[in-house]
């Protein structure tokens, strides 16, 4: 993974670069006059909840589909996708396949699958994603299992983790209630010292970098969209190989893409 790939052309400051340097700007001065600790619960605290959330959901998710108790929900899934299609499909779906096969079809077939009968192509980006979390739910054994029965476990898999996540959410999020209205409660005692704000400074700031990716990549994703696509194609230089924008090296590195990637590949 290339977190600072290189591209052609000169750094170039435009218009729309300042915006993305004054978005930077304006979350570390925020981090000044709040101070780290508060900086740092107000803009990651809701991060690392979900973090330990999705974590949690997907350690216990896979556990949680295959115990007996998870039959209830499975059966039924399973029949119904056993039952799909012709006949030739029903074949597919229910004769007995080994692990590799299964996970071959995944990688060479899952994004294709996806985005032609499930997913439309503006969110196209979670099919790895996806695809990871089907692959993930096939079982490391040596005996073989049909498709259905491991699209069951995999729906049952992923209503399991939806179940577990919202309940860590809610946990996580009382407990950080209480810790944000205890910092509140001693900055009014006392205000933030001069350490305070210079972390405060670098935390607002990397929060600000991230809001400038977010910027750019909503901008990316409406580039399907003729009118955006001639607007990032003039702004952003991208047929100039003579200049590079801050705009064009984040839209080209796509930090968005590479994280969800990433989270994909931990499953």
């Amino acid at each position: 993974m290339d977190l600072f790939p290189t591209y052609p052309g000169t750094l170039t400051i435009d218009w729309l670069s300042i915006v993305l340097i004054a978005i930077v700007v304006l979350f570390a001065l925020g981090g000044i006059a709040r101070g780290a600790a508060k900086t740092f619960l107000n803009n990651f605290g809701g991060i690392i909840n979900l973090a330990i959330s999705f974590i949690v959901a997907a350690l216990l998710c896979n556990v949680l589909a295959n115990m007996d108790f998870a039959s209830s929900i499975k059966n039924p899934i399973h029949d119904w996708i056993a039952g799909l299609g012709d006949e030739s499909v029903k074949t597919v779906l229910n004769e007995p396949h080994s692990r590799d096969e299964i996970l071959m079809v995944l990688t060479n077939n899952g994004y294709a699958i996806l985005t032609q009968m499930f997913i439309p192509p503006f969110l196209s980006f979670v099919c790895p994603f996806v695809c990871a979390f089907f692959g993930s739910c096939v079982p490391e054994v040596p005996t073989e299992a049909s498709v259905a029965d491991n699209i069951a476990t995999g729906v049952t898999a992923l209503i399991f983790a939806v179940v577990v996540f919202v309940i860590m959410e809610i946990i996580l999020s009382i407990i950080l209630g209480a810790i944000k209205k205890a910092v509140h409660k001693r900055h009014k005692i006392k205000k933030p010292g001069f350490l305070s704000r210079f972390f405060g400074f670098f935390i607002g700031g990397a929060v600000g970098v991230i809001m400038a990716i977010i910027v750019v990549w909503i901008f990316s994703f409406l580039g399907g969209i003729q009118f955006f696509k001639d607007f990032l194609t003039q702004v952003w230089a991208l047929n100039d190989d003579e200049v590079l924008t801050i705009g064009e090296f984040l839209y080209k590195t796509n930090y968005v893409n590479m994280f969800i990637s990433w989270v994909g590949s931990l499953f």
